[in-house]
């Protein structure tokens, strides 16, 4: 019974009614032993109208070799489907059992819980006990409301399948504290034998009257256990113990506010139209990695690495290509200044990073103390958009979808008439549902940049870990032991799904970021979408307009596309860029060579600063209705110590 406690207690509800519809049986298998055998076992108990029991145990046992004593345990917890043919047929209740004034005469004892049991340990570890010896123990079952609508029901083991050895006589007198009508009566059932025996297999000889049931059996094998069973009229147990649900029931209704609000805040929300403004320069104002930081609002490799052919344009340094094949770039920048002339400071750590020896940098050296230098002017870029320069507006009522969520998660987990914490297993799923859910349908500030909403993609991952949740509630929504019905959950996840798939709608974006996004969105759309001609022209006028452009290009992403416009266009290489073999230079060279010969030597020196970071980091019993016996309230077994 103990194994079978443990099993159930980790498994899903809905699994456990499959394996009790097809019959799933397991009798296990007890070892006799000759240490110390028990002579009598006498039970005298009284079944009370309010669903406890209290019940008196004498048990004479003789120790053949000298022992402390015996030790038993009860099961917290059983568990009783419902009949073929009934409405839930082949569901699953799990009932909370509390054991209350335990008591022993005869000798010391003590008592815990242990694994989903009641352990009560008679004798005293300094003392050995050899011969007869007669324990009286006493203690209450309370057991909860059932959950049957339309009958109660006593389950009841009076033995459990879990003593260790056989019992010579058993005996037993239970008392019915409210009378039993005759035709209950005639409905009562006594199972005995093995563990899921579905008939008299000990042959218990037992008398049963609307005031009890008394009987007795010679020689009850190990691992046998006496179980009744009987239906009930509905409302026979009065006022019996019901867990409070109070806290369930506020979690979920604040949910439903706090979702609720959210939805109406989101759906009166509007969000200002932003409508690219058209323009053939880069921006004055701004270099091209505070154009990257704008762009999605993050500081990445790229965006910093734009930097140095925004600084050969401006004189500040030179690019000397050493490289013998694309697929074997060497690039050294050098430095013509010795400082730059910005307040800038991601722009001066950068520099200081490039040329802190001296005045050249070779891309083919970079190490993780290059990478160490290059994140935190990363991180200088990031801090340079705060404040009044801040990018996003937070709206406080975004926060309520989370609050909502976990609000909820612990009606989840509270949700549970058997105890608190039962149903933890659907918090968590619920959590991680709805978390993928949020980052699927979150909207970030490249999103509103490039003026959408959600991707297809994630918004048919949101569907679906959505109907995923749905179909789990489904499949677990006849569990009568769940405080929360099933249009309550239902309800409630609905509203927190609406929250996240219009959260888009109080997605503020800052006055500044409106400023400066309307022209950095119509300047990239020209980028992408420039004919030849266009191009041209532009390039007659100014000579250096796709070395000016391509920095930005490189933020945007669309630098091999600029680089590709160029491919037929005759413009001269920058006196800022000296190639190892002029013949072979064109703009999609000098795209492979930045990309190549720069980005990914930064890149892979980042890599290895944050692998090191990283590694610093890390180094510091079950049954239907039917009924059979072992199955019921009580029981459990125990043995010698």
């Amino acid at each position: 019974m103990k194994t079978n406690v443990k099993m159930l207690r980790s498994s899903f509800k809905w699994f456990l009614a499959i394996l009790l519809c097809l019959g799933f049986c397991f009798t296990p298998v007890k070892a006799n032993t000759t240490d110390y055998s028990i002579e009598d076992f006498h039970i005298d108990a009284t079944y009370h109208k309010n669903n406890t029991i209290t019940q008196t145990e004498t048990i004479q046992v003789n120790y053949s070799t000298p022992k402390h004593g015996i030790y038993q345990y009860i099961p917290l917890h059983f568990y009783v489907g419902y009949k073929d043919g009934e409405e839930k047929a082949g569901q699953v209740d799990t009932y909370a059992i509390q054991v209350e004034d335990v008591s022993v005469k005869g000798a010391s004892y003590e008592t815990s819980s242990e694994d989903g049991t009641y352990q009560i340990k008679i004798g005293d570890a300094d003392t050995y006990v050899t011969g007869s010896k007669t324990y009286t123990i006493q203690y209450t079952l309370v057991l909860p409301k059932d959950y049957r609508s339309n009958y109660d029901f006593m389950y009841y083991s009076l033995i459990g399948n879990d003593w260790e050895c056989a019992m010579n006589h058993v005996s037993f007198d239970l008392h019915f504290e409210k009378p039993l009508t005759q035709k209950e009566v005639n409905g009562f059932h006594l199972f005995s034998g093995p563990s899921r025996q579905t008939t008299n297999a000990a042959n218990v000889k037992y008398q049963v009257t609307k005031n009890g049931v008394s009987g007795q059996v010679n020689q009850l094998a190990a691992g046998s256990a006496i179980t009744i069973l009987s239906r009930l009229r509905k409302n026979y147990f009065v006022d019996a113990y019901q867990r409070s649900t109070w806290m369930t029931w506020l979690c979920a209704l604040l949910a439903a506010i706090f979702a609720l609000l959210v939805l109406i805040k989101e759906l009166q929300n509007h969000d200002d139209d932003i409508t690219p403004v058209i323009t053939f320069d880069p921006p004055e104002d701004l270099d091209p990695a505070a154009v990257g930081y704008i762009v999605d609002g993050k500081a990445d490799d790229v965006d910093m690495m734009a930097l140095i052919p925004y600084w050969a344009e401006k004189g500040y340094v030179d690019i000397e290509d050493q490289s013998q094949s694309e697929k074997h770039p060497h690039i050294i920048v050098h430095a013509k200044v010795d400082a730059l002339p910005t307040k800038d400071p991601y722009q001066t750590m950068l520099f200081k990073a490039m040329f802190k020896k001296d005045k050249s940098c070779d891309f083919t050296h970079m190490n993780k103390k290059f990478g160490e230098k290059f994140v935190a002017a990363k991180e200088a870029l990031h801090q340079s958009f705060l404040d009044e320069r801040k990018l996003e507006e937070t709206d406080s009522f975004e926060y309520c979808s989370l609050v909502g969520l976990i609000v909820f998660a612990l009606a989840l987990f509270t949700s549970s008439y058997v105890g608190y914490f039962y149903h933890w297993y659907v918090a968590i799923i619920f959590v991680a549902l709805f978390v993928i859910c949020a980052w699927c349908l979150n909207k970030d500030i490249k999103d509103s940049f490039d003026k959408q909403h959600h991707s297809v993609w994630k918004s048919l991952l949101s569907l679906v870990c959505f109907g995923v949740w749905l179909f789990f509630i489904y499949t677990q929504g006849t569990q009568t032991d769940q405080i929360l019905p099933s249009w309550v959950l239902y309800g409630v996840s609905i509203l927190i799904y609406l929250c996240f798939f219009f959260s888009y709608r109080m997605h503020k974006m800052s006055a500044y970021w409106k400023e400066k996004a309307e022209p950095l969105m119509g300047f990239k759309d020209f980028i992408q979408k420039a004919e030849v001609d266009q191009l041209e022209k532009l390039s007659a006028e100014n000579p250096s307009y796709f070395y000016d452009v391509i920095p930005y290009a490189m933020v945007f992403g669309l630098a091999k596309t600029w680089a590709k416009k160029f491919t037929n266009i005759q413009i001269p290489q920058p006196d800022w860029y000296v190639a190892n073999d002029y013949t072979f230079w064109n703009t999609m060279y000098f795209y492979s060579m930045m990309n190549h010969g720069i980005q990914t030597p930064v890149d892979n020196s980042v890599r290895s600063y944050n692998a090191a970071q990283a590694a610093q980091q890390a180094g510091s019993g079950s049954g239907s209705f039917g009924g059979f016996s072992g199955g019921g309230a009580g029981g459990g077994g125990g043995g010698a110590w």
